[in-house]
């Protein structure tokens, strides 16, 4: 049976000290509790439409679609005028 008397072997110098009263314990991790993570790698990017209303769509541009440098085209809905036109890639202002 361990005895921890001053009469043992084993000694009370290698145990830590309890911490104050109230103290916090240190942090584990970087981020802070309710905070997300970044996600690398992709980009937001404005389609705007070519029909000139000013009506445009938020795009998350992936990794592999940055390394591809021609813009994106796609053709969506105008709600503006009622029909599809082409909508084109443009830089979003931050």
């Amino acid at each position: 049976m361990l005895s921890l008397s001053s009469s043992s072997s084993y000694s009370l110098r290698f145990l830590s000290p309890p911490p104050p009263p109230g103290a916090m314990p240190p942090p584990i991790f970087n981020v802070k509790m309710g905070e997300k993570k970044k996600k690398k790698g992709a980009k937001l990017v404005k389609l705007v439409s070519s029909a000139g209303t000013g009506f445009f769509y938020v795009f998350k541009k992936s990794r592999t679609l940055q390394n591809n440098f021609t813009k994106l085209e796609f053709k969506k809905f105008d709600p503006r005028i009622r029909e599809h036109v082409l909508f084109t890639e443009e830089k979003m202002k931050r």
